[in-house]
């Protein structure tokens, strides 16, 4: 027995050994993985930024051009007035149309069809002219998605109202957008998200049905241009990284959940 002791006892201090290091091991992997989904997220957070502030920018850049057209020639045709919302759209891949709309909300043109389908005539009761109409002339309205009356797919209008000698009831530029042209990264994971916040409301999510929107909304601070911070959502740890637009005041949210217990 004396024998076999020391034997024993070296084969336990090694296992001892072996278990103190795979933790150290295993705690290492976990920082690594932390840090590294941290720095994962800032990036994500930074290329929907990027993405979006650029297509913004092209967003401004066609609807002022639309307005333009709109103020110069205020006894354009229907065909000319197609014609010339189709060649400032010039095939963008990142939207779909521009709709030209009267001080009522009767749709004038439409870049996509030449002879505008009449049943989706009439967009006076659409939130987006009703938010426009009376806005500040030539700045851009990011709004809600809505349902398209002749495409009946979802998509955000930006809108832009074209100046008049009131500044009242003026006409409106829709530029249809789908929605993943915004939130390019919609369907990064099975537990991620991406929305865009404006004045404190989600105007747009990839998860639009999801009570991480309203609880980012109400719970969290955005204050500067870029933050980092958790919110806890059923028992859901959410990491949420957002980044603010200067010139828009448009916030682009990215947010991450992990499972921490309860439903």
């Amino acid at each position: 027995m004396q024998v076999i002791k020391p034997e024993v006892e070296k084969a336990a201090w090694e296992r001892t050994g072996i278990i103190v290091i795979f933790r150290l091991f295993a705690l290492f992997i976990f920082l690594a993985s932390a840090a590294l989904s941290e720095t994962s997220a800032r990036s994500r957070v930074d290329l929907i930024y990027e993405l979006g502030v650029a297509r913004l920018e092209t967003a401004e850049y066609i609807l002022r051009a639309t307005a333009d057209f709109l103020s110069e020639h205020p006894d354009a045709s229907e065909r000319q007035g197609h014609i010339a919302l189709k060649g400032i759209l010039n095939e963008s891949e990142q939207f779909t149309s521009i709709l030209a709309l009267d001080e009522n909300g009767i749709l004038m043109f439409d870049s996509f069809n030449w002879i505008p389908f009449l049943g989706g005539a009439d967009l006076g009761a659409r939130d987006y002219f009703r938010e426009t109409t009376n806005a500040a002339s030539k700045e851009l309205v990011l709004g809600s998605p809505v349902v398209g009356k002749q495409s009946g797919e979802w998509f955000i209008p930006i809108t832009m109202a074209v100046p008049n000698a009131t500044g009242r009831n003026q006409r409106v530029a829709v530029l249809r957008t789908p929605v993943e042209t915004l939130l390019p990264l919609a369907t990064l994971c099975p537990y991620c998200g991406t929305a865009l916040m404006v004045n404190r409301k989600v105007v747009a999510s990839s998860r639009p049905m999801s009570e991480v929107n309203e609880a980012i909304a109400s719970r969290l601070q955005f204050d500067g241009r870029y933050g980092a911070s958790e919110v806890v959502v059923r028992g859901m740890s959410v990491g949420v990284h957002w980044r603010k637009s200067p010139s828009t005041g448009v916030l682009f949210i990215y947010y991450e959940a992990r499972q921490a217990g309860g439903e």
